[in-house]
């Protein structure tokens, strides 16, 4: 039996998650899909307001993110920098060759069986990001590697 595995990694850098960055942000010219992670963008009260103030946030009042109203919430910004740090498990592969007595009772030289698995994992700080598409540090909205299953079989007379 034979066991081979594949693994690529990086530690540290920066990628910009531009994909990330567009579902974090509103469109004035359409309705689009938004990420989970923009209802945690309401934290409290903002530094310097105080229970008294005029222009108060109403506690009970339901958070807003408008296009009109923030001018930067669509910026270009250091915010969108995500860890570049990724483990990649590109490749396992097992392979079992049946003993020599039991084939050659099949008057066969040799039988193995092979399984296979191709991107079998990846590990990076924000699931979907894919810190591989390029060297110059950014992301787009591209497939990732598909993950392959194999199987096989090689029989030599």
């Amino acid at each position: 039996m034979s066991f081979n595995a594949l693994l690529t990694y990086q530690l540290g850098g920066k990628v910009y998650d531009g994909a990330y960055a567009s579902l974090m942000s509103t469109s004035a010219s359409s309705a689009s899909a938004l990420h989970k992670d923009i209802l945690k963008s309401w934290n409290g009260t903002p530094e310097g307001i105080e229970e008294d103030s005029p222009n108060r946030i109403d506690k009970d009042g339901i958070p807003v993110v408008d296009h009109y109203l923030s001018q930067d919430n669509n910026a270009i910004s250091d915010r969108w920098l995500i860890d570049a740090s990724y483990l990649v498990l590109k490749n396992i592969n097992i392979t079992y060759s049946l003993p020599g007595a039991l084939v050659s009772k099949l008057d066969l030289e040799s039988i193995s069986f092979s399984a296979g698995v191709e991107n079998a994992l990846t590990l990076t700080k924000r699931q979907g990001l894919n810190p591989q598409y390029n060297f110059s540090g950014g992301q787009d909205d591209t497939y990732t590697t598909p993950r392959i299953f194999n199987i096989g079989a090689t029989i030599k007379f």
